[in-house]
């Protein structure tokens, strides 16, 4: 009987010159960039000794664009020729990707490591596509940055569950550090602890006086970097104020970093994560804090280029006595319209504007612009949020929307929020993650 020998090379290849890498290296980059029409960002081949069977993966953009197009991909070259085994759209990113031959196993299996997340939660997720079986087995390891994180695990595979290959993962999981679970109590003075400290001093008020912590570094999971994100994606707006940088981050906290001392420090987390800061402003000793701003330009153009009239200013915090106050301080930026305000809603992408609280002023926005994708939008989110009986109006308006332009990142997730208010929740996840995974690239 012929024995079968596996060497799996992990191999980081970028668009520079590949001439000091290894022999081996260089084919696996130059074989990964023939089929995938440019650099890849990884790559991983597996030499099978006896037969002339050669295994190639990797992971990168079929397009200059990228987008939607991210994602993993398997070959197996039995002569002259490539053919694809299996591919895969990615979200997040990329970290360990490798083969391995299980025991029992004649042929090879892919693993690979995915990293999603930012500055509310993470989620990592494990994957083993067994060319045997012909079929892609996940385990997922979830944390809530606001907690002490004891890591949730969960199973995502198609079919019946297959004991080996969980232990495979699970093992895996292990090495890494991802089952363990943290010591009690938590170190508040580690950066990595900063929403928790926050929590634990301040619960979630939003008025009187707040404790504040100081400390050398912002956490990771404030760090787009960590997440192979470009840096705003996890930014909702940053404004300099004399030596302080003020910071709002998307499902997250209000941080500043004052520049004399290098040291951070949280002056608000909101208690709902959709309620993250969307716009900051001063006003002498104020810090001005707006969860609520819309402007049409924000779903056409760069979505963080918001003025300041474009928002509804409820919190402030005193950067001399430390003293979070809420109330209406709208007339600090703008003439208050002396018309009702519509109580509007804080899921993401639904809008609450003065000029668009009117459901009869939309519908004839969308009479007047039947091929505007921000019309259907907003139509569809004013209808979700009016009452019950509109919800099969609101997903059709939604659906069209996204229809019209698939790319927007909002009508994927207000779609998702509507259809699970109606109880559709797989096709409610399905909008989830794709207007999830937009949001996260950028348009």
């Amino acid at each position: 009987m012929t024995k079968i020998f596996a060497v799996g090379l992990l191999v980081l290849v970028s668009a520079s010159p590949q001439a000091n890498l290894p022999t081996s290296e260089k084919v696996a980059g130059a074989a990964a960039e023939e089929l995938l029409g440019r650099a890849p960002e990884k790559a991983a081949m597996l030499q099978l000794a006896g037969p002339d069977t050669d295994y190639l993966a990797f992971s990168g953009c079929a397009t200059a664009e990228c987008g939607n197009s991210y994602g993993i991909w398997l070959y197996v070259r039995s002569g002259p020729a490539y053919q694809k085994v299996w591919s895969n759209r990615l979200a997040g990113h990329l970290g360990a990707l490798r083969f391995d031959i299980l025991k029992g196993d004649t042929l090879p299996s892919l693993l690979f490591e995915r990293l999603e997340g930012g500055s509310a939660a993470a989620t990592t997720e494990l994957s083993l596509y067994s060319v045997q079986l012909k079929r892609l087995f996940s385990i997922e390891i979830d944390e809530d940055w606001s907690t002490t994180p004891t890591p949730e695990m969960r199973e995502r595979d198609a079919g019946a569950p297959n004991p080996r290959i969980r232990a495979v993962l699970k093992s895996w999981a292990s090495e890494l550090g991802l089952t363990k679970k943290v010591v009690q109590p938590p170190d508040l003075s580690d950066p990595r602890r900063m929403e928790q400290a926050w929590v634990t001093d301040n619960g979630h008020r939003k008025s009187g006086v707040i404790k504040l912590r100081f400390y050398d570094d912002l956490p990771p999971s404030y760090n787009a970097a960590n997440f192979g994100y470009r840096p705003r994606l996890l930014t909702s707006d940053e404004i300099t104020d004399g030596p302080f940088i003020w910071r709002a981050f998307f499902k997250a906290g209000v941080v500043g970093n004052d520049a004399r001392t290098h040291r951070y420090f949280m002056v608000y987390l909101p208690a709902d994560r959709y309620d993250w800061i969307r716009k900051l402003s001063v006003r002498g000793q104020w810090l001005y804090m707006s969860d609520d701003c819309f402007s049409p330009r924000s779903y056409t153009e760069d979505r963080y280029q918001i003025r300041d009239e474009d928002c509804t200013w409820s919190l402030r915090y005193n950067k001399g006595s430390h003293v979070l106050e809420i109330g209406s301080f709208d007339q600090y930026f703008r003439q208050i319209a002396e018309s009702p305000r519509s109580p509007g809603s804080r899921r993401p992408g639904v809008a609450r504007k003065e000029q668009f609280s009117d459901l009869d002023y939309v519908r004839s926005w969308v009479r007047r612009e039947p091929r505007s994708a921000t019309a259907h939008l907003v139509l569809g989110g004013m209808l979700l949020n009016s009452d019950r009986a509109h919800l099969d109006e609101a997903i059709a308006e939604l659906r069209l929307a996204a229809l019209l332009d698939p790319e927007m990142a909002d009508a994927h997730m207000t779609l998702a929020a509507a259809l699970m208010r109606k109880g559709e929740k797989q096709e409610a996840l399905k909008e989830a993650e794709i207007g999830h995974d937009l949001w996260l690239r950028g348009r």
